[in-house]
């Protein structure tokens, strides 16, 4: 009798901010963590980098080089990218092999199975929000309007005060 293969279990997070510009190069890092119960010999997660609002993707390989024993976590990988539109981009697990060819499990830090999805239901495992930089300028225009609204009522506030205090007739 065979002994059962051995299934790798991993946790993925990603360090990322949470607003980022239209067209422009955001940088993140991967955070990946030895969850089971047996070394992991090291391998490749693939992650899917969707738009969903134009239903474009990209693949991006992040590489465990090494073992990692079991509750230990690979060093920071680092990556960049530039969302193509604006809304949302969004980060699956499209793959996970380990170099022993033994099948890999993934879960995001909330233990939500990322890898192998669970029939045609696949978790997000995180999101960015890319803002225009016409959404930029608005929002600038807006607290430059708030800003000159509170020096208007400022010295608004200031002059009754002065008529009052001086009597002073307008």
């Amino acid at each position: 009798m065979s002994k059962p293969t051995p299934s790798h279990k991993l946790s993925i997070r990603i360090i990322k901010p949470q607003i980022t510009t239209e067209g422009e190069e955001f940088s993140f890092t991967y955070m990946v963590k030895n969850i089971g119960d047996t070394i992991f010999p090291g391998g490749t997660i693939t992650v899917e980098i969707k738009w969903p609002a134009i239903d474009e993707r990209v693949f991006q390989p992040v590489e465990i080089n090494g073992p990692l024993s079991p509750d230990s976590q690979s060093p920071p990988i680092k990556r960049s990218q530039a969302p193509m539109t604006a809304g949302y981009t969004t980060f699956y697990i499209h793959q996970a092999m380990a170099t022993d060819n033994n099948p890999v499990q993934v879960f995001n830090s909330g233990g939500g199975q990322l890898w192998p999805h669970q029939g045609n239901f696949r978790i997000i495992l995180d999101a960015v929000r890319a803002r225009t930089h016409e959404e930029i300028s608005q929002k600038r225009a807006v607290w430059l309007a708030a800003i000159s609204l509170a020096i208007l009522v400022f010295f608004e506030v200031f002059s009754l005060l002065l008529r009052i205090f001086f009597k002073i007739s307008s």
